[in-house]
């Protein structure tokens, strides 16, 4: 199965979310995305890191009291002006990933105030062409191939992505979706877990 016809079918089980179990698989999706961020700003000293920060904790906030309006601590338009430029002169091979990781962050702040999942399986497709984009670009598979989307779909990296979907959304079908717990499994799962580190790595990263 390549990985369109993987998201298509994983996007029937999101859209059947409840609204708040919708936003924790949202947050998984960006906590994963965020260190790759934070390695393009390492390598560029580019800004926006306190506006992903600051959309995570809103997000955050949202999920652990969700009966509570809260006041936008950072706009959709605040996070969309952090968006890096694949064009500029700085470079890093972070770049494009990071690019994913303040789309994703724009939707869950959309996504805040709409509740349309749409945006959610919107950033599914974001994260994984970022990956496959990675693994082209730093000729980790074998781009003569004939066969060049299955070498893309059974790359690790995007087998891993995919694990970690379906785990997530395993994950929420079975927790209680009262909010002290949802808020308090998800913490857990994210930090058993190890959401926080870097996985998309070159080979001399390894």
């Amino acid at each position: 199965m390549n990985s369109l016809s993987e998201i298509a079918k994983l996007s029937v089980t999101i859209k059947e979310l409840e609204s708040e179990k919708a936003l924790a698989f949202g947050l998984c999706l960006l906590e994963r995305a965020m260190p790759a961020f934070l390695q393009y700003q390492a390598d560029t000293g580019r800004i926006g890191g306190g506006e992903m920060r600051t959309a995570l904790a809103q997000c955050w906030g949202s999920l652990e009291r969700p009966r509570l309006d809260f006041v936008s601590l950072v706009s959709v338009q605040e996070c969309e002006r952090v968006m890096p430029d694949p064009d500029a002169s700085y470079a890093s091979d972070y770049t494009s990933a990071a690019v994913d990781a303040v789309n994703i962050a724009c939707n869950l702040l959309v996504f805040l105030e709409s509740r349309d999942l749409d945006v959610i399986v919107d950033s599914v497709n974001s994260r994984c062409d970022t990956i496959e984009l990675f693994v082209q670009t730093h000729s980790l598979i074998n781009t003569s191939s004939h066969d060049v989307d299955s070498e893309l779909s059974d790359h690790p990296m995007l087998r891993q992505e995919f694990d970690f979907i379906r785990g997530d959304l395993d994950f929420l079908r079975s927790v209680n979706a009262r909010e002290t717990v949802l808020f308090s499994s998800l913490l857990e799962r994210l930090l058993t877990l190890d959401y926080g580190k870097l996985r998309l790595k070159l080979p001399h990263m390894a």
